[in-house]
């Protein structure tokens, strides 16, 4: 499920992260656990050789 979030800033620079879970944006599911992760960047991965690309992305 996807749900909205609203960011406030303030002028002493307080920020505020503000979300309801009753606001739901969106129903979704994923069919392919792959969707699940995102991809890691080939630069990324040739900063740190120890990363392992993740499931689905190879």
């Amino acid at each position: 499920d996807v749900f909205g979030m609203r960011i406030e800033q303030y002028d002493n620079g307080y920020t505020v992260w503000k979300y309801n879970l009753a606001d739901k944006a969106d129903a979704r599911s994923f069919t392919d656990n792959k969707f699940y992760w995102v991809p890691l960047s080939r630069d990324e991965m040739n900063k740190a050789p120890q990363l392992q690309q993740n499931p689905g992305y190879n």
